[in-house]
């Protein structure tokens, strides 16, 4: 029995320990876009150039040092341009596994499309037959939210969302030493929420180009996902995330910790309300009272005044008359 456990713990431990040294999570789907607009034949050149492009793509993610990748295949008018963007928290063996799982899924789904875009939480690829390279691409654009809403302040919550997500923009498009256009940040929603947020662009961009495609994204989030606890805005040339769970690496991740802006104060703003008639209602009598306390003291020391002209008048007639009285 003693031998029966042991052996059962030791089976336990082995599998832990296969996991969790050799095992990384495999790359989950998100979403693809195939564009039905232009199509090739089954088999023609451009359905070759593309097995090719993609077999290329998928054995150059050990030799990209920032996990972006662009290569071509074939030549015109049946040219193929590809890339593939990892995101910059992942392992090189992730990236790599991902791009492979990538690459099969879009030949898989988009089987006769000149133009296909596929994306996973860890990676996107795609494949075009116009230049891609150092263009932004705004469309298509998926947009994917929680099925959580927020519980509580929503107007704070949308304040940070939106003080963060420009930091990370801003960031990324003008201030990336990394040269991988990445950057994730954390800011506390509450005592005990935070906030995890994400956004990356294409390396090829330029700053101007990045900054652009990124406030694209960004100025998506209301219109998707406004008031949930997650969303995603997932386009060509970048894409954007947020989640009130942690979904990146948090260890081996440079995030940027950042300050939480003051969310509207809703009993300063009831105080600024309510303010006017509390004041009016205080101010108002002791401005009156004031008034008739001034009148009254005006009233009283006229009538003063009068009382001592009265007084004096009859002293000086008393004096004349006795003056007069003490001639004769």
């Amino acid at each position: 029995m003693a031998s029966l456990f042991a052996t059962i713990v030791f089976v336990l431990l082995f599998i832990f320990l296969s996991f969790s040294s050799h095992g990384e999570a495999a790359p989950t789907y998100s979403s693809h876009y195939c564009d039905n607009i232009t199509s090739f034949m089954p088999n023609s050149t451009y359905r070759a150039n593309i097995r090719t492009l993609l077999s290329s793509l998928s054995s150059h993610t050990n030799s990209s040092t920032n996990g972006f990748y662009n290569t071509t295949a074939g030549r015109d008018p049946d040219l193929v341009y590809g890339t593939f963007l990892c995101r910059g928290d992942v392992s090189a063996d992730l990236c790599r596994k991902c791009v492979e799982i990538a690459s099969n899924d879009i030949a898989r789904r988009c089987v006769t499309e000149k133009l296909g875009v596929i994306w996973y939480d860890e990676c996107t690829l795609r494949y075009s037959d116009q230049n891609i390279f150092s263009i932004i691409r705004e469309v298509p654009g998926i947009d994917i939210s929680s099925s959580k809403s927020i519980q509580g302040d929503k107007d704070g919550f949308n304040q940070l969302l939106s003080s963060v997500m420009n930091s990370l923009m801003n960031r990324v498009a003008y201030d990336d030493q990394s040269g991988k256009r990445f950057a994730t940040g954390e800011a506390n929603f509450t005592r005990l929420q935070t906030l995890y947020s994400l956004v990356q662009c294409t390396p090829d961009l330029t700053d101007a180009l990045c900054f652009r495609c990124l406030q694209s994204a960004i100025a998506s989030i209301p219109m998707c996902c406004d008031g949930k606890q997650g969303g995603r805005v997932l386009l060509p040339s970048c894409n954007i995330r947020y989640d009130t769970s942690p979904f990146y690496r948090l260890n081996g991740t440079a995030a940027v910790v950042l300050p939480s802006p003051s969310p509207p104060n809703s009993t300063t703003q009831g105080k600024r309300k309510t303010s006017s008639p509390i004041i009016i209602a205080i101010v108002a009598p002791v401005v009156t009272s004031l008034v008739l306390l001034a009148l009254g003291l005006l009233v009283l020391r006229k009538k003063a005044r009068n009382k001592y002209n009265a007084v004096k008048v009859d002293s000086a007639r008393s004096t004349r008359g006795n003056y007069v009285m003490d001639k004769k």
